[in-house]
């Protein structure tokens, strides 16, 4: 089986957007890669060393999962030695990578296994979901903002581009404005033959204003704020819908 290489700073603001850090998040992908059978990699002792196994079982009341047995003995042996390792594999094709703490032996259906914890935050990495894509111009898409975290009014904001990891939206000049920093919390978004999503966005910047819209707007580059992983699948699947309409015109 082939080993996946673990992502080498997963603390960079760059896989922000990508951590699973809710409970329900973090099971509901556990039991993902469970049902695939994906096979996993464990590296420990500095990523220097690996066993590769799968996950047997997720067990929610106890909070922990079950491995397979490594098929190295001697691996498998110092694995139970060291006090952290990092599981990389693939779900679906997007690359989850956790850590875990100490591991221990056990039995599961007659054989061998390893239990450990269940993370307290995973990377769901969906690499190709990090750069924005414009959203259509005609029938635009619109996040709505209540008006808790809109100066008393609820606003419709136009969204410019979406990505995995955050929106980029325009709202008039003469509405609430946002400091770089702001948490603009309780937003939603209709996505057409996806549903609608709730979320938390960050603004980070206000990219330009252009004077010469009617009415004058105000471009916002914003990021969501822990995104539940229903949300993350949402957008991804819309971003989907969109790619393969632009390449059916093509």
């Amino acid at each position: 089986m082939d080993m996946t290489t673990a992502i080498a700073d997963p603390t960079s603001d760059e896989m922000t957007p990508f951590w699973l850090q809710t409970r329900p998040d973090i099971e509901g992908v556990l039991h993902q890669l469970r049902d695939v059978k994906s096979p996993i990699t464990i590296y420990f002792n500095d990523m220097s060393d690996h066993v590769v196994t799968n996950l047997l079982d997720v067990n929610t009341e106890f909070e922990e999962m079950i491995f397979d047995w490594g098929a190295d003995e001697a691996s498998t042996r110092s694995l139970l030695d060291t006090h952290k390792s990092t599981c990389v594999t693939f779900v679906r094709n997007v690359k989850l990578q956790f850590e875990l703490r100490r591991m221990y032996t056990t039995a599961f259906q007659g054989n061998r296994a390893l239990r450990a914890r269940i993370p307290e935050a995973a990377i769901w990495y969906q690499r190709r979901r990090c750069d924005r894509i414009g959203t259509p111009v005609v029938n635009p898409l619109k996040c709505i903002i209540p008006a808790e975290a809109a100066g008393g009014i609820e606003r419709e904001a136009i969204v410019l581009d979406i990505s995995c990891g955050g929106l980029a939206i325009a709202m008039p000049l003469a509405e609430h404005a946002y400091e770089p920093g702001a948490l603009i919390a309780g937003c939603s978004l209709a996505l057409p033959g996806r549903g609608v999503v709730n979320f938390n966005l960050e603004a980070r910047d206000i990219l330009n204003v252009v004077e010469r819209a009617n009415p004058p707007m105000r471009r916002y580059g914003c990021r969501f704020v822990e995104p539940h992983l229903d949300v993350l699948d949402h957008v991804s699947q819309y971003i989907d819908d969109l790619l393969s309409q632009r390449r059916a015109r093509m």
